[in-house]
């Protein structure tokens, strides 16, 4: 199941990353903060893991959708470490599309993404503890990094 793996991914890299120029230049201090952010993120997925499990009890009625072929299957992430102390998963598809997400500790996700037709996008969302991911984050994963189960169109 490629979420357990990519949250051992996060915390090792974060571990990797705690010393002030972990990257022999002037990178930060991968934070705590950051770390906690992206395991959180993972955790609060709402779509079917490629690989993962196909019921998840917290999904309630979204085990419904799934089986009803209404949700996609999420391909897996990169972990890497920011110079700026966060973490980052990025996403890519065959078609050249790249989204990546920088978990800051002021409790943003600070997003940056290039989609088909060169369509180029950038900001930040909020992320609280408990709160769902941001829709404009979900769509974009949902639009261009789900593979669609057999027979959806």
């Amino acid at each position: 199941m490629w979420e357990s793996r990519i949250k051992l991914e996060i915390l090792a890299m974060g571990l990797d990353c705690r010393e002030h120029r972990w990257d022999g230049y002037q990178a930060e201090p991968v934070t705590l903060e950051s770390m906690a952010a992206a395991v959180r993120f993972v955790e609060a997925l709402p779509f079917r893991l490629v690989d993962g499990d196909i019921y998840r009890p917290e999904w309630g009625s979204r085990n419904l959708l799934y089986h009803l072929g209404l949700l996609g299957a999420l391909t897996p992430p990169e972990v890497s470490p920011d110079p700026g102390g966060m973490i980052s998963l990025d996403w890519q598809n065959g078609k050249g599309e790249v989204l990546s997400l920088l978990f800051a500790p002021t409790r943003e996700i600070i997003f940056a993404g290039v989609f088909e037709g060169k369509e180029k996008v950038h900001g930040s969302e909020v992320f609280l503890e408990g709160e769902v991911i941001p829709e404009r984050i979900l769509g974009y994963l949902k639009k261009h990094f789900c593979i669609e189960r057999k027979g959806d169109e």
